[in-house]
């Protein structure tokens, strides 16, 4: 691979160090073989580089001089890049950080923390979990730029929706007491008269959850009137709209069913629904569809092709067209997934559908066979997660009943889950296929962790070290009794005692003492470093001005005292 080409460099130009890092390279590529890269890219970046593009330096302690580039704070800058560039203070806070993070890594390195194995395991583990995937989307499928071609399909539903509850209307058992408050309020006796009629007549609806014998008679009711529905449709020359008015209980049915152009994937509408439509052909109509709402009956009216320059003609407004963009990404996202899975099938990935509603919850359902991504998920494991999730999130996933025990879902909807937790795998494959890991970006950003990682693992222990003993504690209390007091409903407080205190001051006192010490310790590597920030190399952008108005509204004063003014010049007077 392009970056484990750069040892080389980087022992011609850190040879003081050479040693150190040979025997780092070595235990990373044996345990995680993405913790090398980060360890052999750190070093490299730092040398050679020209003096001018270095907003901040140091000198190693072998005379070395290592260097930040603007490239390097500009990419670390992240989504926070505009608003710091309007600032040289954010900037130089920015690049002081940068800089201690830099030392504390170089520190950790003298003391052989890099050799060991809690430094392979933390920083594998923030690369896979944390890097892979958001890179490889952000460079595979950038939101503001994006380029697509997806078919969109016109539809419209019909939802025979599904009740869970009675509502039962009764009397406002507050409505004596606003007959009261209104006699008071109100003086004029015509009005308080049909006010006091209104709120005799005022109830509310009480809601109570069916039985079980309740839902079971409307879940027979609902499906039955979903099959009636589906057979009028289905009739030649009938109007879907029509009988959506006239039928649907979802919020479209004032529109005939009207729901735009649905895009693949779509998150509008729930997951059994997106895959029946997706089968349609223009004219075409699904049967009736569980969902956890209730029957779901849609037709496809036409197929169009929507494309990153002709939105506007399918999406009315700036809101809806941000929607279909965002709508657009995700399916581009889940193409390349689909995509990946049929290449990739009985290569380095596997699965098996057939199994997810195997008896024996150790039966493997997926697999990715990789020597960067290594994933094993069993039929136990899928169980395990739906179990984690709240019922009523489930349905997110096309479950129907959230309530129930996830053993007993069909196939259908444990595949919807397994689905969205197999590809998060099938991304981070992506990201190695697609050799994200070996661009420049990826490249500086697996430096930057590896030197997070270092850096924190140094710091950590500076904070381990950091101690309060109990004659401290009570000296502090003695200092500063009075405010150490615990606050009464009313305003009133209450002394605290020393044992009742001792908690809180240790925590004061500590935080203090961690406090103290990295800023004495930022100072002291500053200096042994000769560590340099380059302010005069900062630039400024400032932030543009909104256009001024044009015309007469240039001098509009507020308030509209410009009239007024007119209107005084205009008196007959």
């Amino acid at each position: 691979m392009k970056m484990l080409g750069s040892i080389g460099g980087f022992a011609r130009a850190v040879k003081a160090r050479m040693r150190t890092w040979s025997r780092l390279t070595k235990v990373l590529v044996l345990v995680a073989p993405i913790v090398a890269l980060v360890a052999v890219l750190g070093i490299v970046s730092m040398t050679g580089l020209s003096g001018s593009d270095a907003l901040a330096s140091w000198v190693a302690k072998d005379g070395t001089t290592h260097k930040i580039t603007r490239a390097e704070a500009y990419l670390s800058m992240g989504e926070m890049k505009e608003r710091m560039l309007q600032d040289k203070a954010y900037q130089k806070n920015h690049l002081d950080n940068m800089l201690f993070q830099r030392l504390q890594a170089m520190e950790a390195i003298d003391a052989k923390l890099h050799e060991s194995p809690d430094y392979i395991k933390r920083t594998n583990e923030h690369v896979t979990n944390n890097m892979l995937i958001p890179e490889f989307l952000q460079i595979m499928f950038p939101r503001k730029d994006l380029k697509f071609s997806l078919e969109a399909r016109k539809t419209r539903i019909i939802l025979i929706k599904r009740d869970l509850f009675n509502r039962i209307s009764e009397p406002d058992p507050n409505r004596f007491a606003r007959m009261a408050d209104i006699q008071k309020t109100i003086t004029n006796q015509e009005r308080l008269k049909q006010e006091m009629e209104r709120l005799e007549k005022a109830t509310i609806t009480r809601q109570t959850k069916k039985t079980d014998a309740e839902l079971a008679a409307h879940e027979t009711n609902i499906r039955a009137t979903a099959e009636a529905v589906l057979a009028e449709v289905k009739k030649p020359g009938a109007d879907f709209a029509a009988i959506a008015k006239e039928k649907s209980g979802h919020p479209s049915a004032s529109e005939g069913g009207w729901v735009g152009y649905v895009l693949p994937r779509s998150r509008s509408h729930s997951p059994q629904v997106m895959a029946a439509i997706a089968r349609l052909k223009k004219g075409e109509t699904t049967g009736y569809i569980n969902t956890q709402d209730g029957y779901v009956i849609a037709k496809v009216e036409d197929i169009v092709e929507v494309t990153h320059k002709n939105l506007g003609e399918y999406y009315t407004d700036e809101a809806k067209v941000n929607f279909a963009r965002n709508e657009a990404w995700f399916a581009a996202v889940w193409a390349f997934i689909e995509r990946t899975i049929a290449d990739q099938s009985g290569k380095t990935v596997f699965v098996y559908r057939d199994r997810l509603t195997s008896a024996n919850t150790n039966d493997i359902v997926y697999e990715v066979k990789h020597p960067k991504v290594n994933i094993r998920i069993t039929r136990g494991d899928i169980l395990k997660k739906l179990e984690n999730i709240p019922p009523p999130r489930r349905s997110t996933f096309g479950i129907v009943d959230g309530m129930a025990d996830p053993a007993k879902y069909t196939a259908d909807e444990l595949w919807n889950f397994f689905e969205w937790e197999m590809s998060f795998s099938i991304l981070k494959l992506g990201a190695w296929l697609e050799g994200i890991v070996e661009t420049e970006t990826f490249q500086t950003k697996l430096r930057d962790a590896s030197y997070a990682v270092l850096a924190s693992m140094l710091s950590d222990k500076r904070r381990e070290s950091a101690t309060v003993t109990d004659d401290e504690v009570t000296a502090q209390y003695d200092k500063a009794r009075a405010s150490y007091v615990r606050r009464l409903p009313g305003g009133v407080t209450q002394q605290m005692t020393l044992d009742e205190a001792r908690e809180q001051i240790r925590n004061e006192l500590r935080n203090k003492k961690i406090n103290d010490s990295f800023h004495n310790w930022k100072k002291e590597l500053f200096t042994r470093y000769q560590a340099k920030i380059h302010e005069d190399r900062f630039e400024v952008v400032k932030k543009p001005e909104p256009p001024k108005p044009k015309g007469n509204d240039q001098a509009q004063p507020k308030n509209g005292a410009r009239q007024q003014d007119d209107a005084k010049k205009n008196s007959p007077k």
